[in-house]
């Protein structure tokens, strides 16, 4: 169970920044704010 969870968690993650890419080379902070809520 905790490999589906953790797959989960970086399909998200990895969907988030692919979203965000242009803030991760830009705004380092506010592309941090919504990741780690």
């Amino acid at each position: 169970m905790n490999a589906v969870c953790e797959r989960f968690n970086r399909t998200i993650q990895e969907q988030f920044v692919d979203y965000h890419e242009e803030l991760l080379f830009t705004d380092l902070a506010t592309f941090n704010e919504p990741l780690a809520d």
